[in-house]
């Protein structure tokens, strides 16, 4: 999920005055976040990262699906000790491409920098 390379905006993201909302994803990325305590649909064990990561590619898949984020955009920052901006404002299209990368959680956790980064 994370990347420290800039994305820029797809071509085809919407135009401010189209938008109909902004998701923002605000995700822990503390080494906590390595815990095994999860569990996949079929059972099997998952970190926390990797099932939160999972929500966040299905809502935006669902969303695609149903026609809904054609009019929103996306955004991704990660939190530990520091927020990392992974992608702003982009289109649903690349939001789904963009969450499959993984994350590397690591250090501790500093909720105000997640909000300061929104």
């Amino acid at each position: 999920m994370a990347s420290h390379e800039p994305v820029p905006p797809p071509a085809a993201a919407p135009q401010a005055d189209d938008v109909g909302a902004h998701v923002i994803f605000c995700v822990d990325n503390s080494g906590s976040m390595r815990t095994e305590d999860a569990s996949a649909e079929d059972g099997a064990n998952l970190t926390r990262a990797e099932a939160v990561a999972r929500c966040c590619r299905q809502l935006v898949a669902t969303q695609q699906q149903q026609g809904q984020g054609m009019r929103q955009c996306y955004s991704l920052v990660l939190f530990n000790l520091e927020a990392d901006t992974c992608f702003t404002k982009v289109n649903v299209a690349a939001a789904a491409q963009l969450l499959q990368r993984p994350a590397r959680p690591a250090l501790g956790t500093n909720f105000s920098a997640a909000w300061l980064a929104v």
